[in-house]
């Protein structure tokens, strides 16, 4: 199994510590780590080239590919985020903003539909809802359906505390089947009717991968 975490700061705080329980969870378990900002510091342009052309046409290509490696071969994604002004920091939502083009308005990648995913974040005020549903959101339009969150006050975190959620969410992601929800499935469909085809590359890649016809990413 391999695990790819995300993390919003390069600092042992609740989330990093409430992530690394969950990973201590999956023995022999092979990890793959990033620190934002520092592991991504090129932010999203909205240059659109990754809209109406080729991923790889980004500025930050030379960084991105290795964490599109990484998500792509990954059987379990963990976004771990802190929450600032009420939502995640500007950093986190632009290195989602480079992934614009695995929406399912664009170019769905089929190997999205199989993961799994967990959300952590947690701050002082509002348990991280806004911070939580940005990043579902995201993953939802990537094409996972199973995605499991935890958001939480800080001070209500702690090392007993820890444990719990850690085995909660363990026992989630290895006990629920990973089925593509009816929610994931209609976005799909959506996707499919509201298809730019003048938008060439876009098209072009429905097209091939047989979505036009009736193939399914699922």
């Amino acid at each position: 199994m391999l695990i790819f975490a995300i993390y919003g700061k390069n600092e042992k705080d609740v989330n990093y510590n409430l992530t690394k329980g969950i990973i201590a969870k999956f023995k022999n378990a092979r990890v793959k780590e990033i620190f934002l900002p520092e592991d991504m510091a090129k932010p999203c342009l909205g240059c659109f080239n990754c809209y109406n052309d080729n991923e790889k046409h980004c500025y930050a290509y030379s960084k991105l590919y290795k964490i599109i490696e990484y998500m792509t071969e990954a059987d379990l994604l963990i976004f771990s985020c802190p929450t600032f002004c009420d939502n995640m920091p500007g950093y986190y939502k632009s290195f989602l903003d480079h992934f614009a083009f695995m929406w399912m308005l664009r170019r769905p990648n089929r190997i999205m539909f199989k993961k799994k995913a967990i959300i952590i974040s947690t701050d002082e005020n509002s348990k991280a809802k806004s911070t939580i549903k940005e990043i579902e959101k995201n993953l939802s339009w990537w094409g996972i359906s199973n995605i499991y969150k935890y958001g939480n006050y800080i001070k209500n975190v702690n090392e007993s505390e820890i444990e719990i959620i850690s085995n909660k969410l363990f026992n989630k992601v290895i006990n629920k089947k990973g089925k593509v929800s009816i929610k994931t499935k209609l976005k799909f469909y959506y996707s499919k009717i509201k298809l730019n085809k003048n938008n060439i590359y876009n098209y072009n890649y429905w097209t091939e991968e047989g979505f036009l016809k009736g193939k399914k990413p699922w």
